[in-house]
C-alpha cells in the first residue's frame, strides 16, 4: 500500500530513510506501509524562492559612506533593494543585474553580509524563501528607474528608516564588514 503525506505529517507517521523516501513499519499492523515522498533536499530545490538583496553604499569625496534604501511603491516601507533570483542565475549576478536595471547603477559586490530564511504564503501555499544579502559598492550611477523613491543616508539614519528588524541588523553588520574590509586594504598598502 502506497500513501502520500504532506511533510508535516511525516514526523508523526514515519521515519526518514536515507534512500530517498520515507518508510513506516507499524508494529500494530502486519502490513508494511511505505510512505513515498521525495527527500527534503529535492523539495527545497523545487519550491525554494531565492531572493538576493543589495546593501549598496557609496563613498563621498569627504570619505564618508552613504547607504541606499528604497521604496518599491508609494505606500510601502523603506527597505534594502531585493530581487528574486531567476532560474540558472546566481544570487550575486541577480544583485548586480537588479541594481543595473532598476537602480541605474554600476555596482560591485564586495562580500556577503548575511542570510535570512523564512516563508511566504502564495495562493494559500507556503513557499520557503531564503534571502542572501551582499555588500555592494557603487562605482557609477545613472538614472534610477525602477523604484518609487530612493535615498542615500548615513548608516545610523538608514537603520532608523528601515522598517524590518532583520534589515536593520543586516545594514549594521554591513557597516562592520565595510570597516574590516577597509582595514585589510590599508594593511596591504
Amino acid at each position: 500500500m502506497e500513501v502520500r503525506f504532506l511533510p508535516g505529517a511525516l514526523r508523526r507517521v514515519g521515519r526518514a530513510v536515507q534512500s530517498g523516501g520515507f518508510e513506516n513499519r507499524s508494529p500494530v499492523r502486519e502490513a508494511q506501509v511505505r510512505i513515498l515522498y521525495p527527500p527534503l533536499k529535492t523539495i527545497m530545490k523545487e519550491n525554494l524562492v531565492l531572493v538576493s538583496g543589495a546593501v549598496v553604499f557609496r563613498r563621498l569625496k569627504n570619505g564618508k559612506e552613504q547607504w541606499l534604501i528604497a521604496k518599491q511603491s508609494e505606500d510601502s516601507d523603506w527597505e534594502i533593494p531585493k530581487v528574486i533570483v531567476r532560474k540558472g542565475e546566481s544570487s550575486v549576478r541577480a544583485a548586480i543585474r537588479y541594481m543595473a536595471e532598476t537602480g541605474g547603477m554600476n555596482a560591485r559586490v564586495l562580500e556577503e553580509v548575511g542570510r535570512v530564511g523564512g516563508s511566504a504564503v502564495v495562493n494559500g501555499k507556503v513557499i520557503p524563501r531564503r534571502h542572501i544579502y551582499y555588500l555592494m559598492m557603487q562605482r557609477s550611477a545613472g538614472e534610477v528607474l525602477g523604484f518609487e523613491e530612493t535615498t542615500w543616508f548615513d548608516l545610523k539614519r538608514a537603520q532608523k528608516k528601515l522598517s524590518l528588524k532583520k534589515e536593520k541588523e543586516l545594514i549594521r553588520e554591513a557597516g562592520k564588514i565595510l570597516k574590516e574590509w577597509q582595514k585589510k586594504r590599508l594593511r596591504k598598502s
